[in-house]
């Protein structure tokens, strides 16, 4: 699971509810959990993990931590360095009080760093026993080979929900090949397949989906439409369209693990439920084709946030 509010989040809950749906987390089985430097102010998000895992059996957790770009005093800035890389793990195991972290990802682009020299700093921490795996997330397919050849990726994190599928067009196989896993972000869409949000309305004022052009006025209309589809199929299964949209996931590929976010126990008992949903060849197959991703209105991220610190990057090259 991933508590991500914070970062340029609205109604974030509290500390001490945090750190109950954590710890609710791991008693209920689900034993990663993933971080950010980016998520929250000062980067409370990885200082509240720290404080909800202490005194916990460090080895039942599997702590998923990122860096890359970050909040500069002018916006975004990247700087993936061997120098920054060196400071920023030190700063991370501190701010998590832990003496490692099981995986480490690297996320984005700098286009002044070669991944080779990322990937090679990043070793380093392994060597050192600050890391126990290296992963990357919105990395380009060519950059997943680089860095594989220097040091084994354990995983990729990458958005992929049926709303997000440019993944399966090199990604996907890429990491297939070279035995890669992937923890898919946002599978629900960053909450349009719940079916909860019914508007653009519903979002309160500086919720970060405001920013996105899929929750737009005109396209969230053409969206929901997409979005009641699915409900169709749920309903027809007896289950969530939350539920339906992860168990999809984990029938599309055997390597996947959805990573959602939770702000409640309720919502967390009934995502995870999703693992004992089983599709039939016919039914994942109905969900597949409910819509292609050429219907989908508007990018997952504004315009900034896309050529800057996601894989549209790559895209950009190639075009």
């Amino acid at each position: 699971m991933s508590l991500v509010g914070g970062m340029n989040a609205t109604n974030v809950p509290s500390e001490e509810d945090s750190i109950k749906v954590i710890r609710h987390c791991l008693s209920c089985g689900i034993n990663m959990i993933n971080t950010s430097d980016l998520y929250g102010k000062k980067q409370e998000n990885e200082i509240m993990i720290g404080k909800a895992l202490k005194g916990l059996p460090r080895e039942q957790v599997i702590l998923v931590d990122k860096w890359g770009p970050f909040n500069g005093l002018n916006g975004i800035v990247t700087d993936a360095s061997a120098a920054r890389c060196r400071k920023v793990i030190d700063e991370q195991l501190a701010r998590l009080q832990t003496d490692y972290i099981d995986v480490w990802v690297y996320r984005g682009k700098d286009p002044k760093v070669s991944i080779e020299e990322t990937m090679h700093a990043m070793k380093e921490a392994v060597t050192a026993g600050k890391v126990k795996h290296i992963g990357l997330s919105e990395c380009s397919a060519d950059d997943i080979r680089k860095a594989h050849a220097i040091h084994p990726i354990t995983l990729l994190e990458q958005e992929w929900s049926l709303f997000t599928r440019d993944i399966e067009e090199d990604l996907l196989p890429t990491a297939n090949e070279l035995g890669i896993g992937i923890l898919a972000y946002s599978p629900l869409g960053r909450g349009m397949l719940t079916g909860s949000i019914k508007s653009p309305a519903d979002l309160a004022e500086g919720d970060f989906r405001k920013l996105s052009p899929r929750f737009a006025e005109e396209a969230f209309k053409q969206n929901m439409a997409l979005v009641e589809r699915v409900e169709k199929l749920a309903q027809k299964k007896g289950c969530t369209s939350s539920q339906l949209a992860i168990a999809w996931l984990l029938h599309k590929s055997p390597t996947v693990i959805p990573m959602f976010g939770t702000r409640s126990f309720k919502n967390l008992e009934g995502n995870a439920a999703a693992a004992k949903v089983m599709l039939t060849p016919e039914e994942f197959q109905a969900v597949d084709s409910s819509f292609s991703p050429s219907e989908v209105t508007g990018e997952r991220y504004p315009a900034a946030m896309m050529s800057h610190t996601t894989y549209h990057y790559s895209k950009e090259q190639r075009h």
